[in-house]
């Protein structure tokens, strides 16, 4: 009976987390398709545009990155940096052959993914040359954190600087500024 039961359960916690993982919003994008294409245009350090296969243009968001912002608007600043991170971006991929492995979207409903511009990882890239932070609350990969503490070390790109801010603060601070002055 004893053994029985342990089976039983054994079972039903297996099947338990399949159904769950099934419902997680990971474990559906693991399905879902890498996309191909062209590079057609950067709009930041870590967000471009890639024209697919089947003529269907998609803004990709860099996934587990953060780079400096650039301006896109009458009135907005730049970070500084940002427009050094947004040509290292255009350097490794504009109007390159690329792969995009899918992890998700924003909460602007970008996608998200990782890209692969004739075999150089750009997300990886971008942080390892100091023209982008690794977004903690969104990064899962060791590699992105080792690559991040290199470039600090070595005072690469934004980190030549004696106090970079991140992004994410950077843009409360100044975006903020820029609505109250209207």
């Amino acid at each position: 009976m004893i053994q029985l039961y342990s089976d039983w359960k054994t079972v039903v916690l297996g099947l338990l987390g399949v159904v769950v993982a099934s419902m997680l919003p990971f474990g559906r994008l693991a399905a879902a398709p890498n996309l191909y294409g062209q590079i057609v245009s950067i709009k930041d350090g870590d967000t471009l545009t890639l024209l697919a296969s089947e003529k269907v243009q998609h803004t990709i968001r860099l996934a587990e990155i953060d780079a400096p912002e650039v301006a896109h608007g009458k009135g907005k600043p730049t970070q500084p940096y940002g427009e050094a991170s947004r040509k290292s971006l255009a350097e490794m991929c504009f109007s390159q052959s690329a792969t995009v492995v899918l992890v998700g979207t924003d909460i602007h409903q970008r996608l998200l993914g990782h890209v692969e511009c004739n075999g150089v990882r750009a997300n990886l890239e971008q942080v390892r040359r100091g023209l982008a932070w690794v977004y903690v609350k969104y990064a899962r990969s060791p590699e992105m954190f080792a690559a991040e503490r290199d470039a600090r070390l070595a005072r690469r790109g934004l980190w030549a600087d004696l106090n970079p801010v991140e992004p994410w603060l950077w843009r409360k601070k100044h975006l903020s500024q820029v609505k109250e002055a209207r």
